[in-house]
């Protein structure tokens, strides 16, 4: 399934801000701290130790825990290949793909030798295939089943047993069609289905469609939509839509078809999806200038309501438990920032930091709320990453991160879904 870490949308922000703030000046003399050796590290909040695991000079993407805690995965760009590697260090894994079950119990991973499931431990592997472009794609609910492969949709138990193919997007040529991504829903009876047709050309009768697939019988029903496709994310956690996108615009789509819906009325400035897919906070107004008024509702519209308001732009991040949103406040004057707290119960908002600096919500909050992370990117500075407790706690620096004078900073962060340890790739951002 395709993911998006915390640190690539904050990422966005933070990239952002560096050009709002130091737009003036770009000069690496301006610079006054010396910034970490690019790899991949580690934060424990609880000890406020930063330990480094893999060291590596380019930038590293998707960046992502597995669901028990137990294991940190990233690509490195040197070689495109996934490092997988434990929180307390050791000799990293190579793999050309990765995916754990719900759970983190099992885990399916593609090598050059194919691609194989086991259980999370690394020990007893089945090879599922020996076929190449056979990633894997997403567990079933029921972590009983996963879907597989890039040319055509393939099934297999958890036991790496009864592999088969179930659907193949049309096709008018070799390699001219790929499945993006495929989703279970919640009830796990159906998957639906991405996949750019006949590279996408319209005058080839191409373009990117929907599909849905029932797992015990083969072949797929292409979903009539009325209105654009923007990355199938999954199905809402009620199972009445599919949702799509990772950033504004978010839509939703009803998986018997129709027209797609606008999660976030315009003009919407930022929106997020809440981990289990039910609710969608979102932020109304002027990206640039402000005022800005933070949403929260269901993904179908009910039970909208209005959280705050701020005079300048403002950016939102959910917890992972939904019952807290982390907040970045832009001041009137561009060139500074605070960071923030909802707490959706009371509707109490805590300022962390008071806004003396430019600091952004950068790899969100921590697993149990406790601890928020955020960069500081003052323009005389290196921009840095710090970690502040969410109740009357002292902001700490964890690093000054690596930097191009001309295009940034491209680091991600990840907090772990068990315990208050922050994962962070660091890098600065090479030309594209």
């Amino acid at each position: 399934m395709t993911r998006v870490s915390c640190g690539y949308a904050a990422l966005v922000t933070v990239m952002a801000l560096v050009v709002l703030v130091a737009a003036s000046d770009s000069s690496a003399g301006s610079r006054e701290a010396v910034a970490s050796a690019p790899g991949l590290y580690i934060f424990d909040a609880s000890s406020a130790l930063l330990k480094p695991l893999i060291a590596s000079e380019k930038e590293r993407t998707d960046l992502r825990w597995s669901p028990d805690g137990a294991w940190i995965a990233s690509e490195d760009t040197a070689d495109f290949l996934i490092d997988v590697i434990a929180p307390s260090g050791g000799t990293p894994r190579d793999l050309e793909s990765v995916e754990w079950s719900r759970t983190g119990s099992r885990v399916a991973y593609a090598t050059a030798g194919g691609l194989f499931v086991g259980p999370s431990s690394w020990t007893n592997a089945t090879r599922v295939t020996r076929a190449r472009n056979s990633d894997p794609i997403d567990w079933a609910p029921s972590e009983g089943r996963l879907t597989f492969g890039k040319s055509a949709m393939r099934i297999a138990r958890a036991d790496g047993k009864g592999a088969r193919k179930l659907w193949a997007p049309p096709s008018d040529g070799p390699n001219a069609s790929w499945i993006n991504n495929t989703a279970w829903s919640p009830s796990g009876r159906q998957i639906a289905i991405e996949a750019t047709v006949n590279n996408g050309v319209a005058s080839r009768k191409g373009g990117v469609f929907l599909y849905l697939v029932t797992p015990g019988r083969r072949g797929a029903r292409k979903i009539p939509i009325d209105g654009p496709l923007n990355d199938l994310r999954g199905w809402s956690g009620d199972g009445k839509w599919l949702l799509m996108g990772y950033q504004p615009p978010l839509l939703r789509v009803r998986p018997r078809g129709g027209r797609v819906q606008l999660l976030c009325p315009n003009p919407c400035v930022d929106a997020e999806l809440s981990s289990d897919l039910r609710r969608v906070a979102f932020v109304t107004g002027n990206e640039d200038t402000g005022p800005s008024t933070l949403w929260v509702s269901n993904v179908d519209g009910s039970d909208k309501r209005r959280i705050t308001d701020a005079p300048g732009p403002m950016w939102v991040d959910w917890s992972r438990d939904g019952r807290t949103l982390g907040l970045t406040f832009v001041n009137p004057d561009g060139e500074h920032a605070r960071v923030a707290t909802a707490d959706l119960e009371t509707g109490e908002i805590r300022q962390l930091t008071d806004g003396t600096h430019a600091d952004v919500v950068y790899g969100g909050l921590s697993f149990d709320g406790s601890s928020l992370s955020f960069a500081r990117v003052d323009q005389k500075d290196s921009p840095e990453l710090w970690v502040i407790g969410t109740h009357d706690s002292a902001a700490r620096k964890v690093m000054s991160l690596a930097s191009d004078p001309d295009l940034g900073a491209c680091p991600e962060a990840a907090w772990s879904p068990t315990a208050p340890a922050l994962a962070i790739t660091n890098a600065a951002c090479e030309p594209s």
